[in-house]
């Protein structure tokens, strides 16, 4: 069977995208994680403000101190797409190799 380029790429975009369709969902997943673990906080930031118990500047300061702990959850939604990068080319490229040993 000869080795047809136009049915391997295509299989392969399709082997890759479903990988990466699987995967988005533990990233969707770990970010709402990170969100959910800050309401609490963000919740307590926002009334203090409307209350008048900090002012804008203060406001800014609780914010900031939110963003870094954001930026560490973002860290591990990072690491989880660049497995899911990863796997997707895994997929892929499983797909040519299967593909190019058929041709022979």
């Amino acid at each position: 069977m000869p080795f047809d380029i136009e049915a391997t790429l295509k299989a392969m975009a399709e082997a890759a995208g479903a990988s990466l369709l699987e995967e988005s969902q533990s990233a969707r997943d770990a970010l709402g994680q990170v969100l959910e673990d800050q309401r609490e906080a963000f919740a307590t930031i926002a009334a203090a403000h409307q209350a008048g118990d900090i002012d804008d500047e203060q406001l800014e300061d609780q914010l900031d101190d939110e963003k870094v702990a954001f930026r560490a959850g973002l860290s591990m939604v990072k690491a989880i797409t660049k497995a899911s990068v990863q796997k997707a080319a895994n997929a892929a490229f499983d797909v040519l190799i299967r593909a190019i040993r058929a041709a022979v």
